[in-house]
């Protein structure tokens, strides 16, 4: 029993690792950033190079952020890999101790058949 409890536990850290190793979502968007944008009026005559001229912070700001964020995201790809290794290498352990235990069950069985045959 002890053993069937271990090779779940392993099998459900395996699952585990896979699921964090999926892909994430889709980032949600700022929305407060687009409702300004769509009320602002456009001004036609203004070129749009002048417009991002005019607010640097604003472009390199999200340019930082966008890097940031990539950063950190290949950094959690990076770690998920490494726990869908352990985990698979934690499942393969399991499989091998759910094998060892079926062959001490099988010997169990042959112990218990040969004591049944004794008392006879």
């Amino acid at each position: 029993m002890r053993l069937f409890s271990i090779a779940l536990l392993v099998l459900g850290m395996a699952l585990f690792g896979m699921a964090c190793g999926a892909p994430a979502e889709e980032a949600p968007t700022d929305e407060t950033t687009e409702e300004v944008t769509a009320e602002a009026p456009a001004d036609e005559t203004a070129p749009a190079d002048q417009e991002e001229a005019e607010c640097p912070e604003t472009v390199n700001g999200e340019e930082a952020v966008e890097a940031e964020e990539t950063a950190e995201g290949e950094e959690l790809i990076g770690e998920g890999e490494e726990l869908i290794e352990e985990g698979e290498e934690m499942l393969e352990e399991a499989e091998e101790m759910v094998e060892e235990g079926a062959e001490m069950i099988e010997e169990g069985a042959d112990l218990v058949e040969g004591a049944g045959n004794i008392i006879q």
